[in-house]
């Protein structure tokens, strides 16, 4: 799994970098060095106004929460399932005298399967019972087992057991989900006729349209459509579950709108969200100690991405420089053929599945993304400094050998002389490019203002809160 990282993380640094810096000879430093307003045409986008979507930042938060939740423990307040199965004791005589105790015969008359236990804490379990099952943090099918004294149980057992030790062994085996949850689901979907019978495909054949193996969704986020999402909610963990949903006639695929569902979902394992707070940003990320520090730099990603949308969306191609297109087509023709060896997949196959339908247009759009920067640089006269390509040489050495010491075990001195050919290899222009695209961001994020519209989606936070509250939802 290592190893596969590393592969991809090269793999699409090289993929990036093949129409970069192959032919280096020509252009040792740099492209379109020369006057691009002959190319290309820039919208105005100085004191440009952006919409920030605050639902949209809110979700990108909640999916770090998501993506930080941990798999979800036995604790007070749950309902739970338990199986209860109870041994007496039974003891023993050693060759040298010495007395042995251990869990003797199982008694059937006191085990209890599959027992419902309600508000845990608060339950008809005996006070010591509920406490070992607290303060063991047991995950779900987690097994913990007990002695205990008769006058320990408080009259959980019959009479007739009295001055017994009895051995409890309790099995963790199931809850309800809950909003606030972090579940795991595999599910099958089927799309059904106004009968509700499956509709069966061109072999005839109830194939599901959509499947998964392990989706994690926060239950309360409203992400999945309303139909899915409610029979989601207080379902035992592990059963099977079948339900209808119907797509709303907003939804993204078009396809799918107003048509109605058979979902067949299993959740396999639930989890629970960390509180979002300073303590969780100072343990998930390095770089930041608050959420107002985090959410600052996030709104201020979420401004450059959305002024390079803006001005590639109205920025206008007059013509491409035959220069850098024949370097960049032959550059493919000649790289191609490889492709499939190294990568298992044609070059022509990875360029669909980036949404192109030809060489031709792959090629131009990339281009037309470097002509744009190139363009607002010139515009802009934001020139790197030696010292910032420097920089950026080293901070990659020193990326890609951690890399290669984490993940492929080489010793640090391979790994940097590894990483110091892969660098070299990757060119001056992938260097030069890599510093001049984040000076341009940062420019035009300078040139951006601001207009937060407000805010409708529930966070998780929120979902949380009301949880603890006691609020309905």
């Amino acid at each position: 799994m290592k190893k596969r990282f590393l592969c991809i993380a090269l793999l699409a640094v090289m993929i990036f970098s093949m129409t970069a810096c192959k032919f280096k000879e020509e252009m040792p430093e740099k492209k379109y060095d020369y006057n691009l307003s002959d190319y290309i045409t820039l919208p105005e986008f100085e004191s440009h106004t952006i919409d920030i979507e605050l639902d949209s930042l809110q979700a990108a938060i909640d999916s770090y929460l998501v993506n930080a939740s941990v798999e979800y423990t036995v604790s007070r307040g749950d309902d739970i399932y338990i199986d209860i199965v109870v041994y007496e004791e039974k003891i023993l005589t050693s060759n040298t005298g010495e007395v042995i105790k251990k869990k003797g015969d199982k008694i059937d008359a006191l085990s209890l399967p599959n027992y419902y236990v309600e508000n845990l804490g608060s339950s008809e379990l005996p006070y010591i019972i509920e406490t070992d099952i607290i303060n063991s943090e047991s995950k779900l099918k987690d097994i913990i087992t007990r002695k205990y004294s008769y006058d320990q149980l408080d009259g959980f057992v019959p009479q007739e057991y009295e001055g017994q030790n009895l051995y409890f062994e309790m099995k963790m085996m199931n809850k309800k989900t809950q909003l606030g949850d972090v579940v795991l689901v595999a599910y099958k979907a089927y799309l059904v006729d106004e009968n509700n019978a499956i509709i069966l495909d061109k072999d005839g054949k109830e194939t599901p349209f959509d499947k998964s193996d392990s989706s994690k969704f926060f239950l309360g986020s409203k992400l999945a459509i309303d139909d899915f999402e409610n029979n989601l909610v207080d379902i035992l963990l592990y059963d099977k579950h079948s339900f209808y949903a119907t797509f709303p006639d907003d939804y993204a695929e078009e396809e799918y709108r107003n048509k109605k569902a058979l979902f067949e979902v299993t959740v396999n394992y639930i989890y629970t969200a960390p509180i979002y707070n300073n303590d969780f940003i100072k343990s998930y990320f390095t770089d930041y100690t608050t959420t107002a520090d985090f959410e600052s730099e996030l709104k201020k990603e979420y401004l450059k991405e959305k002024m390079m949308d803006y001005v590639f969306d109205n920025a206008t191609v007059i013509k491409y420089p035959d220069a850098e297109y024949n370097a960049i087509k032959a550059d493919i023709e000649a790289s191609a053929d490889s492709f499939k060896e190294y990568y298992g997949y044609s070059f022509d196959e990875y360029i669909k599945a980036q949404g192109f339908t030809s060489r031709d247009e792959y090629i131009k759009g990339n281009m037309k993304t470097e002509m744009i920067y190139y363009a607002i640089a010139e515009k802009l006269n934001i020139k790197p400094t030696d010292a910032m390509l420097e920089n950026e040489r080293t901070s990659l050495v020193n990326m890609y050998k951690t890399l290669y010491m984490e993940q492929q075990g080489l010793d640090e001195a391979t790994a940097l002389s590894t990483a110091e050919e892969f660098v070299k290899n990757l060119g001056d222009v992938y260097i030069y490019e890599n510093v001049l695209f984040d000076l341009v961001k940062v420019e035009l994020f300078r040139n951006a203002i601001a207009n937060e519209l407000p805010r409708t989606y529930e966070s998780i936070s929120e979902v949380l809160a009301k949880e603890a509250a006691g609020e309905d939802k």
